[in-house]
């Protein structure tokens, strides 16, 4: 029978909603900014944002902002209040014994993020995952956040594996996109029943999961190149 695992050398993992259960405290801080603003988004598809990066948020609502506010003091206003709401955070069940796992069996790890570095580093610290992390690309380091392919690219360069050697664990349609783009075989996480229903996302996953306690018996140590 043929080996339904991936050989890997690397697993670069999403963090928001796959990782950590962020994306209630995202979704809040976001409607909650935007009201003070006087902007009303109550018509907007529950899950549109889900995965997509800060900067194309703001160009899909922009147009509903008075003209005194900017991007730059809308994004400080949606750290701020992310990271002053963070211990609300809790890690996705089993996440950080599944990281273990993984290192446990010789498996490199990064992770590859459409937050920026403030919000990476407070979910980082309330998973207690970066000793097991040989690499960390948040949307401050590249040029193009998810669905381009930038953030699992530059992953793979830290972590010294050519993407074909990595698997890559996403709950989102954007991320799953960047993913494939890079040349990463892709995990989908079935976290979010408004994102995992759709077709898009099963046609992006080459394997699907429910748990996270499901990905160490599909991945297998790959030999070096």
């Amino acid at each position: 029978m043929e080996d339904a695992r991936f050989a890997a050398e690397a697993v670069v993992w999403d963090v928001d909603g796959t990782l950590i259960d962020s994306e209630p405290l995202h979704e809040r801080v976001f409607y909650a900014t935007c009201r003070r603003h006087g902007v009303d988004l109550s018509d907007l598809d529950a899950g549109v944002f889900v995965g997509v990066h800060q900067y194309d948020v703001w160009e899909a609502v922009a147009h509903r902002f008075p003209p005194h506010v900017d991007r730059d003091a809308w994004l400080a206003d949606l750290d701020a209040e992310y990271l002053a709401d963070q211990g609300s955070l809790a890690a996705m069940p089993d996440a950080l014994a599944v990281v273990q796992a993984l290192d446990a069996a010789g498996i490199r790890q990064a992770c590859a993020s459409n937050s920026g570095a403030a919000v990476v580093a407070a979910n980082l610290a309330t998973l207690g995952i970066l000793p097991y992390l040989a690499a960390t690309v948040t949307l401050d380091d590249v040029a193009n956040g998810k669905p381009a392919p930038d953030p699992y690219a530059r992953a793979c360069m830290l972590l010294g594996v050519s993407p074909e050697r990595a698997v890559a664990v996403e709950d989102s349609i954007t991320g799953l996109m960047a993913a494939r783009a890079a040349g990463l075989r892709t995990i989908g996480f079935a976290a979010n029943p408004h994102i995992a229903g759709k077709p898009e996302f099963r046609a992006l996953a080459d394997r699907l999961i429910q748990r996270l306690d499901e990905l160490p018996a599909l991945v297998a140590t790959a030999p070096a190149a």
